[in-house]
């Protein structure tokens, strides 16, 4: 029995992850109220105070959860890929090229919580920076395994890369950032390759 009541606390919880996740990403974080979220969660105020004290609390949650989707979608298509390091590193430029043609593409998540919340000492802050810092080091990883010369040049290249492509991708939705991205992405990987 307290299983269940477990799988149930956990499921009401990722549900309103889930739906707050949704909302921000599409609104803005400072755009969705508590009440918005709780009408479309359809749950009460007290279920939600049960599992986040504050909306900063469902904030760091919900960038804990954008991380570990954007985690996974990597591992699991960038490992489906080649078994080549080089092919790994050039799938990791098709994976944010798909997700900046999604039709529920609204930005980077994280950006947009640092810019909402700009406090130096933030759990938002910090949480955005981990995402930025692990992602930069997946990269530097691969380009590591695929003997780049100066890895931690290329891999600072393609992170910021990354970033300015997504930002332009939000401003800008009309352009193709997504081939953009990836066609500078290859000719920086081309450039650093050991002859």
């Amino acid at each position: 029995m307290v299983d269940l009541i477990v799988m149930v606390d956990l499921n009401r919880r990722e549900h309103l992850i889930n739906i707050s996740l949704n909302l921000f990403n599409q609104y803005g974080y400072h755009g969705v109220g508590i009440d918005l979220i709780l009408k479309d969660a359809k749950v009460s105020k007290k279920t939600m105070y049960k599992y986040f004290r504050s909306k900063q609390e469902l904030i760091v949650a919900v960038l804990e959860k954008q991380d570990s989707l954007l985690r996974s979608q990597l591992i699991n298509e960038v490992d489906d890929s080649e078994k080549v390091a080089l092919a790994y590193l050039e799938k990791v430029f098709h994976v944010f090229g798909s997700l900046m043609k999604d039709n529920n593409f609204y930005g980077c998540m994280f950006v947009s919580a640092v810019s909402e919340y700009p406090e130096v000492t933030s759990p938002i802050r910090d949480i955005s920076q981990q995402f930025k810092a692990s992602l930069h080091d997946y990269i530097l990883d691969l380009c590591k395994k695929s003997q780049l010369k100066t890895p931690q040049l290329v891999a600072a290249e393609l992170s910021m890369l990354i970033d300015g492509a997504v930002a332009i991708a939000q401003v800008t939705p009309k352009t193709d950032a997504s081939s953009t991205l990836q066609r500078a992405a290859n000719n920086i990987i081309a450039s650093y390759q050991v002859a």
